[in-house]
């Protein structure tokens, strides 16, 4: 009675992680950092076709709620093996000038693995890997959005806007008619 009992929860245990493992979807995060004008993204994408969205500023925090989306599954698949082959091959990237004001850097993270600027090109890994990270921010409708705006100071005057009736902001000089 023992024996079956103990190989009973052999194999219990055994299938038991067998489905915890295939269960377990593989998670690869794409971040944009934003620039000045506009807000990055961050995007968590499962191999099981499940996708999570938030913008986010430049720290990686959240600045708006989190919603949920899905990629295909060929794209899915794309993504993870050309995922796979930037991290085995140790991708080179190009260095870039950017704008101040509208300049994003992109990256993939990846079980503790950063990939290069994926906004500036490199050899065909990571040329690859921007293409897909593009396509799942587009299959995601994912857009920057605008930084808000800024209100005026209290101790900040600015020019009244003219009202309806006058024709600009500036009257018309008088001249003496005679």
């Amino acid at each position: 009675m023992k024996t079956s009992a103990a190989a009973f929860l052999a194999i219990f245990l055994a299938g038991a992680g067998v489905a915890m493992a295939v269960g377990t979807p593989d998670v690869a995060t794409i971040r944009n950092t934003g620039s000045t004008n506009f807000i990055g993204y961050t995007i968590k994408v499962s191999s099981d076709g499940h996708a999570t969205v938030v913008h986010s500023g430049r720290d990686g925090k959240p600045v708006d709620r989190e919603r949920s989306g899905t990629v295909p599954a060929t794209m899915v698949a794309q993504f993870f093996n050309d995922l796979h082959t930037a991290r085995n091959s140790r991708p080179v990237s190009q260095a870039c000038v950017k704008s101040a004001s509208f300049g994003t850097t992109t990256v993939v993270q990846y079980h503790g693995w950063t990939s290069p600027d994926l906004e500036c090109g490199g050899d065909g890994s990571v040329i690859a890997l921007g293409s897909d990270a593009k396509k799942i921010a587009a299959q995601l409708q994912v857009q920057g959005m605008p930084i808000r705006s800024i209100p005026m100071l209290p101790n900040e005057h600015r020019r009244a806007e003219p009202t309806p009736t006058q024709a600009g902001g500036t009257p018309e000089p008088n001249f003496p008619t005679s």
